[in-house]
């Protein structure tokens, strides 16, 4: 009883089935932002509008953080070698 109330409680359910999450996480460390490929794969499930709309702010914040390393470097450096700074939070 009082794990259905707690679930209840929840806004964003983690569906990622029986495989270890740690497992996932390692799968998406080569990733540049590891963390929202992992929600992604997480949480985000069709007609989910929440964890939809989560995620495209997700992508939009890393595409803006990418831009402005990008403009540091010197313009023939391919955005491929752009990597997001270690503080960068989301």
């Amino acid at each position: 009883m009082a794990n259905s109330i707690n679930r209840s409680k929840k806004k964003l359910l983690h569906r990622s089935g029986s495989r270890r999450f740690s497992y996932r996480l390692n799968e998406q460390r080569g990733s540049e932002f590891f963390e929202i490929d992992m929600f992604k794969e997480v949480y985000v499930r069709p007609k989910d509008e929440l964890t939809e709309q989560l995620h495209s702010t997700m992508v939009e914040k890393d595409q803006t953080v990418l831009d402005e390393v990008a403009s540091q470097l010197p313009p023939e450096t391919p955005i491929e070698e752009v990597f997001p700074p270690e503080d960068a939070d989301f």
